[in-house]
C-alpha cells in the first residue's frame, strides 16, 4: 500500500515539474527584435531562405 502511495505521488509530483517548462522561443524574439543589428540579420536570413525556395 505504502509502495504504491510512493508510485502515484512520483508520478504527480513528475507532472507538475513538467508544467514549468518553456521553449524560450518569444524572450528570443523580444531579445532580436530590440536589436537593431539582429532584426536586419533576420530579415536578410529570411529572405534568402524564400529565394533557395522559390529557386529549389
Amino acid at each position: 500500500m505504502k509502495m504504491r502511495l510512493l508510485i502515484i505521488m512520483i508520478v504527480f509530483l513528475q507532472l507538475g515539474f513538467s508544467q514549468e517548462r518553456t521553449c524560450g522561443k518569444d524572450e528570443k524574439m523580444k531579445e532580436i527584435m530590440s536589436n537593431p543589428i539582429l532584426k536586419k540579420n533576420m530579415k536578410i536570413d529570411k529572405l534568402n531562405l524564400k529565394l533557395n525556395i522559390i529557386n529549389y
